[in-house]
C-alpha cells in the first residue's frame, strides 16, 4: 500500500505520522518527505508492505485525524509524490482561474449598477488579466 500525505510544515508532523503507524502495528517498507517549494507543506510518501485490507483502512481513517494532516489519499499502486504535487498545483490553478473568471464577468455589471467606480474597474480587470495570463503560464510551465 502506498499513502500520500500533505500537511503544514511543523516539525513534529513526521514523529506524528510515524506513531500512528506504529499504533496500528506497521513499520513502513519506505518513507520519503519534502518540502513543497514556498516551504508551507510538507509531502510524505509512506509505503507499507503485507498489510490486509482492515490495517489498511484503519489507517485510512486514523492519519487524517492526526493534527496537521490536510490531506491522506492511499492507492495499492505507487504514486510519486511529484506526481501528486502536480495534481494538487494544477486543482488550485484551475481553482484560482474559475475565481478570477468570475470576477471579470463581474465588472461591467458592478460598474453599471454603480457599485464600482469603472476607472477602479478597469484597474482590476488589467490585473485579474495580468493574473490569468501569469497563471496560463505557470500551467504551461513557461516562465511568467
Amino acid at each position: 500500500m502506498h499513502y500520500a500525505l500533505r500537511g503544514a510544515a511543523e516539525p513534529r508532523l513526521l514523529s506524528r505520522v510515524f506513531a500512528s503507524l506504529s499504533r496500528c502495528g506497521v513499520t513502513p517498507r519506505s518513507a520519503r518527505a519534502s518540502l513543497t517549494a514556498d516551504g508551507r507543506e510538507l509531502v510524505i510518501d509512506v509505503r507499507l508492505a503485507g498489510i490486509d485490507h482492515d490495517v489498511a483502512a484503519r489507517i485510512l481513517r486514523c492519519l487524517p485525524r492526526l493534527q496537521g494532516v490536510d490531506s491522506v489519499e492511499m492507492s495499492k499502486r505507487t504514486v510519486p509524490a511529484t506526481q501528486l504535487l502536480d495534481q494538487f498545483l494544477e486543482d488550485q490553478i484551475a481553482r484560482v482561474e474559475r475565481e478570477i473568471a468570475g470576477r471579470l464577468s463581474a465588472y461591467e455589471f458592478l460598474v453599471s449598477t454603480g457599485r464600482m467606480r469603472r476607472d477602479r474597474a478597469v484597474r482590476e480587470y488589467g490585473r485579474m488579466k495580468t493574473l490569468q495570463k501569469a497563471l496560463g503560464d505557470l500551467r504551461a510551465g513557461a516562465p511568467s
